[in-house]
């Protein structure tokens, strides 16, 4: 047995798909497969990639009906959520947040957003740490 991640002693995600035009029932039906359970009483913050000036419905950012799906099945299971978003350089989180529809639904949801961009990062060493070549 090596260090290296990648070998087959590992064990492999679950990763599971969901076929259909409706992106929220798309979603919630990949999520059934998981037991949340593990977060019940826990805080899930949900980033789901709102990194460019885009509207909702070009394909560019993730689409709101999969988060809204996601804060749902997760409070379902007992947790409490929040989204938070980092967006690429020039781009402004709660701006993107707008344009791209997920402002609107999280207020629907009254689910608060978080511009991670807003305070400094935190810098959080990691004991025995591995670089992973890819």
């Amino acid at each position: 047995m090596t260090d290296n991640p990648s070998e087959s002693d590992v064990p492999r995600p679950n990763v599971h798909i969901a076929h259909g035009p409706d992106a929220y029932a798309n979603t919630l039906a990949a999520l059934a497969p998981f037991d949340l359970s593990v977060v019940k009483n826990k805080r899930v913050l949900l980033k789901p990639n709102i990194g460019r000036m885009a509207a909702f419905g070009t394909g560019v950012n993730t689409n709101p009906q999969v988060v809204a799906a996601a804060i749902d099945a997760f409070r379902n299971a007992g947790a409490e959520v929040a989204i938070g978003e980092s967006p690429i350089t020039g781009v402004k989180t709660m701006e993107a947040f707008a344009l791209s529809g997920i402002t609107a639904m999280a207020n629907e949801r009254n689910c608060p957003l978080i511009d991670l961009d807003a305070r400094p990062p935190v810098i959080t060493p990691v004991p025995d740490g591995k670089v992973i070549d890819s």
